[in-house]
This record gives structure tokens, sequence and C-alpha cells, in this order.
């Protein structure tokens, strides 16, 4: 993902890539969908142990890390503002890993 993330900054491509931050990868583990899909792919490593918005502005993104709902409005217009801009944005939305709906990690 890395590689592709440097790809927009050289070639002066302005985008806003929003990322769904749950701290799994192609599964879910147990929870409101029963015993869960994949009992490894769900356990790797969450947003309190990797910060990705925070290696990503290394690249020259306009980066933002979004815990609550209340501030998805404005993390958006801000991305938009820096993609106006010429600069590329990067928004990390950190949510439940388990789908239970409404449900924003903290």
């Amino acid at each position: 993902m890395m590689g592709n993330l440097e790809v927009p900054v050289r070639e002066k491509l302005p985008v806003t890539i929003v990322h769904i931050s749950n701290g799994g990868f192609a599964g879910y583990g147990p929870g409101f969908w029963g015993e869960g899909h994949d009992p490894y792919t769900h356990v790797v490593m969450g947003s309190d142990e990797v910060n990705m918005p925070k290696a990503i502005a290394e690249f020259g993104y306009h980066t933002e890390r979004i815990t609550e709902p209340a501030e998805v409005k404005a993390a958006l217009e801000r991305a938009l503002a820096a993609n106006a801009n010429g600069q590329s944005a990067y928004l990390e939305f950190i949510c439940s890993q388990f789908p239970v709906y409404g449900a924003w990690a903290r």
C-alpha cells in the first residue's frame, strides 16, 4: 500500500484516500455475524499500535485520523480543500472491527 501512496505525490495528482480502519484484514472475528470469517486475518495490529496517518504524512499528504462520527464532514471538507491546493489527502476513519452497526472504536 505504501508504494501506491507515493505515486500521486510524485505525479502531482491530488487525490483523497479514505481508509476505513477496523484493525482487521480481509476478514472478521467472532461477533455479530457468528463465529467469524477467518481466525487469522482479523487479528492484526490496530490503530493503537500503528499510526498510518503519521507515516503517510511523510509523503507530503494532508492526513487525519477521525475517531468520532461528528468529525467526518469537516475532515472530508479539509481533505477536499487540500486537493484544491494540489495536495493529496489521507483520512483514516477508526471504527469497530466487528460489524455492529453504529459502533465506532475509541
